[in-house]
């Protein structure tokens, strides 16, 4: 058993297959990270599975992505991360821990993302891109000094992009990858700027790709149906819960920070706690009289205000559930069934109320219901919006 800060503790981190490090690991099976981590303050436990790993077809790449994964693992639990809680406990950040533009790459890097102030989602995300970068700095070299030792202040905008290439070959990147891993570098240099270690956003001079924004798909009525029947088969609470989802216009992680004291059935209100240009706000989101039902019976004997709305196995409870959990469900019940043949992710399902509402009510009123501070962001949600008033214009019947 390890101890951890904050009165918390890790039993041994095994990783699936045990011979993962050798030529024999085989890439048939799911490669997964596992441990338990136990929290002494409440008297909980809870199972920690890592699986980021098997997107890697070849041995080499899932190899390095699992010690990579591992490495990052071990370093946030050290620094006071709480998979149970959810929270990172923030250290202060010492006089000597400044970074500075002498400070070596790697380190640099990791001294930006202990500081940095952002969401728990994109703290993991930029947990991931920092390990595979330093893991591309170890292995890069200047003028046969690996750019991990290089002092940050030294780093040019030919040594990022040979890290991003050097990626880019060695996980198959698409283009969006690529410019993914360019916001959130920008987001450690911008950081490493406050410091006075960079004199520029480097990552930010290199251009971005170019993609193609990918067509939202929304299921059809008939999938609709076919859907509800498979849901309310597998499990009656993951449907209730949908339904709530499906007209709230929040999102997911939104939802997942629900509490009881935050919802009101008599006055059809739920008050999410979201996040606008980095600052956090509560916004009362109304409950449709249509979905009302769902979230009564879902809440029906379950009145503690302190509890989280959606918890373990569905249901009202203590511990935040991750996201994950949510559109896990989705996709082993419904996108991984044939006979379904259905593409449609879960997040799909905020867009298709979004556009539903915009051509009921609106797109004023979609935008209200979506928390957006423009109906320009409402557009991308509701999709049919542009067709909708392409067919308004078509039916102005003013002559010469």
């Amino acid at each position: 058993m390890i101890q951890l800060p904050n009165n918390c503790r890790l039993s041994k981190i095994s990783v699936h297959p045990s011979n993962w490090k050798t030529t024999k690991a085989s890439l048939n099976v799911k490669w997964r990270i596992v441990y338990r981590f136990y929290d002494d303050n409440v008297g909980l436990q809870k199972q920690i599975r890592k699986q980021g790993m098997n997107e890697f077809e070849d041995l080499k790449g899932r190899q390095a992505a699992t010690k990579a994964i591992l490495e990052n693992e071990i370093r946030i639990l050290e620094e006071g991360y709480n998979p149970i809680q959810n929270s990172l406990i923030k250290e202060a950040v010492l006089e000597n821990d400044i970074p500075s533009e002498k400070t070596p790459f790697n380190q640099a890097i990791e001294m930006a993302l202990k500081s940095i102030d952002v969401e728990k989602h994109t703290k993991e995300d930029l947990t991931s891109v920092a390990g595979f970068v330093k893991m591309a700095a170890d292995h890069l070299k200047i003028d046969g000094k690996p750019i991990a030792q290089t002092p940050i202040g030294k780093i040019r905008k030919r040594d990022i992009r040979a890290l991003f290439d050097y990626l880019s070959k060695k996980r198959n990147w698409s283009n969006n990858t690529y410019n993914y891993y360019r916001s959130h570098m920008m987001m450690f240099y911008k950081e490493l700027g406050e410091f006075d270690a960079v004199e520029s956003n480097i990552p930010r001079e290199l251009s971005k790709k170019n993609t193609v924004k990918a067509t939202r798909i929304l299921l059809t009525p008939d999938q609709r149906t076919k859907v509800k029947e498979k849901i309310i088969s597998k499990n009656y609470r993951y449907w209730l819960f949908i339904n709530m989802f499906f007209h709230s216009g929040a999102r997911i992680t939104e939802f997942c920070r629900l509490k009881i004291s935050d919802v009101s059935l008599e006055r059809q209100t739920a008050t999410f706690l979201i996040k606008k240009r980095k600052q956090w706000m509560k916004v009362a989101k109304p409950i449709k009289n249509i979905a009302l039902p769902f979230w009564e019976e879902f809440l029906k004997d379950y009145n503690d205000p302190n509890h989280y709305v959606i918890s373990w196995r569905l249901k009202p409870g203590p511990d935040q559930i991750r996201t994950e959990q949510i559109t896990r469900r989705w996709k082993n019940w419904v996108k991984k069934d044939k006979e379904l043949n259905i593409c449609a992710d879960f997040y799909s399902l905020k867009h298709l109320n979004s556009d539903e509402v915009s051509d009921l009510v609106g797109i004023e009123k979609a935008q209200k219901l979506n928390s957006h501070t423009s109906t320009r962001t409402t557009r991308i949600y509701a999709i049919n919006e542009a067709a909708r008033e392409m067919e308004i214009i078509k039916r102005v019947g003013n002559e010469f």
